[in-house]
């Protein structure tokens, strides 16, 4: 019964449209809250008109000064690009010292401010107050004006809050760009404004040049006492360095360091060369080591080639000796007395050169150790050298360290002595960086209120103020309120509307009237919460009258409780009734069932919803006749229990025997089945078997009784896979059959089923859409009696009600109450035209109505007009379609209704 839906759900609601708002839009939003905007530019515009109106009049006095470079004191001695940073900060030091406290109570006690700025509190109660020393035209008892006694001298204290009052009036503006400051005052007496700003610019300068000297003052002193500790440290470097001059020999140290570099010099050249004999002296020694009569070349050493020396003859004589062996050889053998003799010579002349070479490696060696000990000495000799010319190097260090500080010193002494001179020439000249530029005058009109200029500001904060909170509200309304943001910002077709409740007070009359259509004399209104107003239509056109489908089941929804949707329930099935369809209303909320209330039909125990679900589960089915019980009553009984056992249906000349497990049918007996539709005939006919294959299991079946399937698969004749199809196709013809039968008898005998396969074969298939499909062509007789006997027909034509009832102590609850819910509507569905269900919102009930969904054609989904949030709707409406199941429309109840909407509501079903 579920229909994809058409129109796709964007989560942002705000950029589901990628139209851009218009002008009007913003209009609308400022109408629907133009009484709101007109209040707050009221109230906005009266509070600023009486504060213009009541405040009192400041009149402002200013004086202007300029703020010259600071002069030096002489004690500054940085950098010019130091002094340049520094000057930066020096004039916005000088504006907050024009705000000083100790200014403030320094001018206070000079024009002697003390009346003026004390608290309400503790002023006198004098009727008016007139300045120190002035003529107020006032007399005392004896005659005597106040200007001719002259000043009081008063003995007050300048407090805390007096400053503060001060500082509150005054006011230090710096001149941009240049170096003048503006000096204001503000007073409601205009002459005490003109006499502070002056004063305030007077007593300012006075405390510059007072700091100015004592800092010049601070300044000289501080400089001679560093001269006279500058001059001690000049002293004191000066002694040191004639000291340490004293300390070192005679001889001065630069030409110690000459000599020295000299020496340095003659020792490197000797150690040089030391190390180049001793490298002669190690090659001929490491020659001799080395020395070998077998190797090539073994005369190669200096002593074979000197002539005269003893290594040279003996080579001679060697040489003579082994010509001599030669020659011998071209005559004798190897082993001849000469050829020996001859070999004996040469082996000792051998041995001789071998001793005299040992002599002469002792030699060597003693003459490399000699080399070795005389360079040594001498390295020993350069390293002490050069420790004495690292002493020399430090102690020119130090004299240099000396020198140096002698001349920082003496450069001290000269700068402080420069700056001491012209910190006193400038202590001299006592003049200040400081001058008035402008004196104050007395204004001729207060500077605030200024009342033109706040009675605009008032129009436009207000104006401002009004429209800007509007839009605000728009902004932060996450609901939804006209049918346009519905269609908008939900994607969702209006499919009609209810007015606001403002405008259903009148004409009330009892939806269906029982006998009477007003409250009866002596009651009030309240006592007939089932009156509802019924004038007029919900909608022109619904969408089953528009779409010519009848015998639909259309579940009203909301996102949360108090939309209206029993309301909108209730008015859809009375237009549809009074359009000519056969309507019924299903109440489906069972926690706050009001759709009875609104007809005025109470809950019985005895009729509803619930006693219908009580009736059908209460219901025996062990023994009975089809005349009051069908097959299709007994099939979903059974099926509803998930009970097991055995059916046994009977008619004037056939039996079905049935066999349930858990509620599901599990296998069919038909013993009358005609010879045509028996399995072994089919199988037959099929050519699955043969005949006299068929004839042996018929003669098995009848000698043992045992199933004729079995015995064909047993016996090899035919595959269980085969069999299945057969077998499947009888079972269906079976119930085809079982469900044309209208009369007879039948009994249930419950209880478990055992499944052997040396007693039948079972193939388990599910039955469950060939069920569904024979029972909704043919007639539930208990079940339609047990549904319909509850439904309540009203006084409106054409219009039925099923309430929730009571509880009656038996709650159905869980999968069996849904199964029962979807009987019951499919019941109703071939009854009646249009079923309307009203169940609990889709988001305040924990997902109980998602089954629902599966068992109605549509939703009509109802927004009450600014109770429901965007994200709300777009949570229930996602689960809805989540579960394919199609929203036929939304229904906006309590709306503001005005003559655009009629606009909109009526082309809006022109067009549809």
């Amino acid at each position: 019964m579920n229909n994809n839906p058409n129109t796709p759900y964007e989560q942002d609601p705000i950029s589901f449209t990628e139209e851009e708002p218009h002008l009007s839009d913003y209009v609308k939003v400022v109408w629907r809250r133009k009484w709101l905007v007109l209040a707050l530019f009221v109230a906005v515009v009266s509070i600023i008109t009486v504060k213009t109106f009541t405040a009192t009049p400041l009149y402002k006095a200013a004086s202007r000064i300029i703020i010259e470079s600071e002069y030096s004191t002489g004690i500054n001695i940085e950098d010019p690009l130091a002094k340049s940073m520094a000057n930066a900060d020096f004039f916005q030091t000088q504006y907050d010292l024009l705000q000083s406290r100790s200014l403030a109570r320094a001018v206070i006690e000079e024009l002697e401010l003390w009346d003026y700025l004390a608290p309400p509190e503790v002023k006198t109660q004098e009727a008016s107050v007139s300045l120190p020393g002035e003529y107020d035209g006032s007399e005392n008892a004896s005659g005597v004006s106040s200007a001719d006694v002259g000043p009081v001298k008063s003995e007050k204290v300048v407090t805390s809050k007096m400053v503060d009052s001060y500082l509150g009036g005054l006011e230090i503006t710096p001149t941009k760009g240049n170096q003048l400051v503006d000096i204001s005052f503000a007073s409601p007496a205009p002459e005490i404004a003109v006499r502070v700003a002056n004063a305030h610019a007077r007593k300012f300068i006075q405390k510059n040049v007072e700091s100015q000297n004592t800092g010049y003052m601070e300044s000289i002193n501080w400089l001679k006492s560093q001269l006279q500790e500058q001059k001690e440290f000049v002293e004191l470097s000066q002694r040191a360095i004639s000291d340490y001059n004293e300390d070192l020999n005679i001889i001065p140290l630069d030409e110690q360091k000459k000599i020295m570099s000299q020496k340095l010099m003659e020792l490197n050249n000797i150690l040089t060369h030391a190390r180049s004999e001793q490298r002669n002296k190690q090659n001929v020694y490491d020659q001799l080591e080395t020395f070998s009569l077998d190797r090539e070349n073994p005369f190669s050493l200096p002593g074979f080639s000197k002539e005269g020396s003893v290594l040279h003859q003996l080579r001679l004589q060697l040489a003579g000796l082994k010509s001599e062996k030669s020659q011998l050889a071209t005559v004798y053998r190897a082993k001849h007395p000469k050829t020996l003799e001859i070999n004996a010579r040469i082996e000792q002349q051998e041995q001789d050169i071998i001793a005299e070479v040992e002599q002469i490696k002792m030699a060597a060696k003693v003459e490399l150790d000699r080399a070795v000990t005389n360079t040594n000495s001498i390295q020993k000799a350069l390293d002490e050298q050069k420790q004495i010319a690292m002493s020399l190097n430090k102690e020119t260090i130090n004299l240099e360290i000396l020198r140096r500080e002698v001349e920082s010193n003496q450069n001290v002494y000269d700068i402080l002595l420069k700056q001491a001179r012209e910190a006193s020439l400038i202590s001299d000249m006592k003049r200040s960086n400081i001058r008035i530029i402008d004196k104050a005058e007395m204004p001729r009109v207060p500077f605030t209120p200024r009342k033109k200029r706040n009675l605009l500001i008032a129009v436009v904060l207000g104006a401002f103020s009004g429209v800007g909170f509007a839009f605000f509200l728009a902004y932060m309304d996450k609901t939804v309120r006209t049918p346009e943001e519905v269609t908008k910002r939900l994607g969702l077709p209006v499919i009609g509307m209810l007015a606001q409740d403002r405008m259903l007070e009148q004409h009330k009359q009892l939806a269906l009237p029982s006998g009477e259509s007003m409250p009866a004399k002596g009651k009030s209104k309240d006592d007939y919460s089932h009156y509802y107003n019924v004038s007029g239509s919900l909608v022109s056109v619904f969408p089953v009258m528009r779409s010519g489908n009848s015998r639909q089941v259309f579940l009203v929804e909301s996102s949360v409780s108090g939309e209206g949707k029993t309301t909108v329930t209730a008015k859809s099935a009375i237009s549809l009734a009074k359009g000519g369809l056969r309507v019924v209303m299903v109440d489906n909320d069972l926690q706050r069932s009001t759709l009875g209330k609104i007809f005025g039909v109470a809950d019985d125990e005895n009729i509803g919803l619930r006693n219908t679900m009580t009736r059908i589960l209460s219901q025996d089915i062990q023994y009975g006749d089809l005349n009051t019980c069908s097959v299709d009553d007994l099939f979903f009984l059974i099926s509803l229990r998930k009970e097991s056992g055995h059916l046994v249906v009977t008619n004037d000349t056939q039996s079905m025997t049935l066999i349930f497990k858990e509620g599901q049918l599990f296998h069919l007996r038909n013993k009358h089945t005609p010879d045509s539709n028996r399995l072994g005939t089919m199988m037959l006919r099929g050519g699955f078997i043969t005949e006299s294959q068929l004839e042996d299991a018929v003669e098995r079946n009848k000698r043992t009784g045992q199933p004729l399937g079995y015995i064909l698969v047993n016996s090899g004749f035919i595959s269980f896979d085969k069999l299945k199809g057969p077998a499947k196709l009888q079972m269906e013809e079976h119930l085809q059959k079982l469900f044309s039968w209208k009369h007879g008898t039948f009994t249930f005998k419950p209880g478990s089923i055992e499944t052997h396969d040396d007693k039948m074969i079972y193939f388990k298939e599910d039955y469950s859409s060939t069920i569904n499909e024979l029972s909704s062509m043919t007639e539930s007789r208990f079940l339609e009696s047990a549904i319909l006997e509850n439904v309540k027909s009203l006084d409106e034509q054409n219009l039925s009600l099923l309430t929730v009832g009571t509880e009656n102590g038996n709650t159905v609850q869980g999968s069996i109450y849904y199964t029962l819910l979807e009987k019951v509507l499919s019941v109703l569905k071939q009854r009646y035209d249009v079923v309307l269900v009203d169940s609990p919102p889709m988001l305040q009930t924990g997902g109980i109505v998602k089954p629902v969904l599966s068992m109605v054609d549509g939703v009509i989904f109802v927004i009450k007009s600014g109770k429901a949030t965007i994200k709300q709707v777009n949570e229930a409406t996602s689960i809805i379609k989540e579960l394919n199941t199609n929203i036929v429309g939304t229904v906006l109840n309590q709306v503001k209704v005005g003559k655009e909407y009629y606009g909109y509501y009526d082309y809006y079903h022109k067009k549809g």
